[in-house]
């Protein structure tokens, strides 16, 4: 059975749920030979009664499983087309379903927030295994896809199929036997043979043949900047400003680095509101961790600034006053690539 799946809506990702509203249509076709005759399954289960009464004239997309789409308040799968038509082959059946929902998946957040996220959407046959059907995608690419190409502050960056592959429900004993071979290696016993088939089908009726898309989100860039960067750069800058206050306004002067500070709290506060607690550090959290550095040393500069006020050697506070505005100027304008960097070179060699 050929699929063709077509999203025509998202909804942005609500990541206390590890959730996103998807809605789109599902497209199967298929023929008289797309279903298998034959069942493996032994005649006396229940898998081989329930196969055996499936035909290809039957909507074999009504079985149709979206793993990973929440069964909650708004899930749908409905039918919208059923048609028998007829080709230079033989007999073939059309069918489209339209479906909307939940889509649970796992983000990835350890890069927040220049982070990408992977929606893998699976689809398989929810009675008949691998031998009887087999699901085939139909190739996709990002000029296919319907919906909007923003998602709050993401972008779609790239939709295509994957290959099909197998899913097998099994136990996992069947990792580990080993059938037992006799004469040569193409015979075995009677009793290992009857251990694998009751472990094959002892819940389940085979492996399923599953058809992939994935989909693919990026945060913009544009996005980023302006709610990231931009503010506390801008408190960096500040301090850089505040640094050529005359030092007999020392008041002044003391007064700045500790609003900034508490500023930085505010903002990290906020940045993070819309994320879940990852119990890790994230690449926002070292970013941060630098403005802090960088607002801690400029506190100091001052503090040393307006000690020595009165003194003669102006050499020492000089230097810690050109270091201090280098350093807080490198911070606020290189801070933020340097960090992203580092944490995708880390992420490269750690395998992630």
């Amino acid at each position: 059975m050929y699929l063709d799946l077509n999203i025509e809506r998202v909804r942005p990702i609500d990541f206390s749920s590890h959730t996103i509203f998807v809605e789109g249509k599902i497209r199967g076709v298929w023929s008289e030979v797309s279903l298998g005759k034959e069942s493996i399954a032994p005649k006396v289960s229940f898998a081989s009664a329930r196969l055996g009464k499936m035909k290809p004239t039957e909507d074999l997309m009504a079985n149709l499983v979206i793993d990973g789409l929440l069964q909650d308040d708004f899930y749908s799968y409905e039918p919208l087309l059923l048609q028998q038509k007829r080709g230079k082959t033989g007999k073939y059946w059309v069918a489209e379903y339209a479906f909307s929902g939940n889509y649970s998946f796992t983000p990835k957040l350890l890069d927040y927030p220049v982070d990408s996220q992977v929606i893998k959407i699976n689809i398989y046959h929810e009675l008949l295994p691998s031998y009887r059907l087999k699901l085939a995608p139909i190739k996709k690419s990002l000029v296919d896809f319907g919906a909007q190409r923003s998602v709050s502050n993401y972008r779609v960056s790239a939709f295509d199929s994957s290959a099909p592959f197998f899913r097998s429900p099994f136990s996992d004993a069947l990792r580990n036997m080993v059938v037992d071979g006799k004469s040569d290696p193409f015979r075995s016993s009677a009793e290992s043979l009857h251990r694998l088939e009751n472990q094959y089908f002892s819940n389940e009726i085979g492996p399923f043949s599953v058809a992939s898309w994935t989909l693919t989100l990026r945060r913009q860039l544009s996005t980023t900047w302006l709610r990231f960067v931009f503010p506390v750069s801008l408190l960096l800058v500040s301090l850089v400003v505040a640094s050529y206050i005359p030092k007999e306004h020392v008041e002044v002067r003391l007064a700045i680095p500790p609003t900034v500070l508490l500023s930085l709290v505010f903002l990290q506060q906020g940045a993070l509101s819309d994320v879940p607690d990852l119990g890790q550090p994230m690449l926002l959290d070292y970013y941060y961790l630098l403005a802090y550095v960088a607002t801690l040393a400029a506190f100091v500069e001052f503090i040393v600034a307006s000690h020595y006020l009165d003194d003669q050697r102006q050499a020492i506070p000089l230097i810690f006053t050109r270091v201090s505005r280098v350093g807080t100027m490198f911070v606020a304008a290189f801070g933020a690539p340097l960090i992203w960097v580092l944490g995708f070179v880390s992420s490269r060699l750690s395998g992630f």
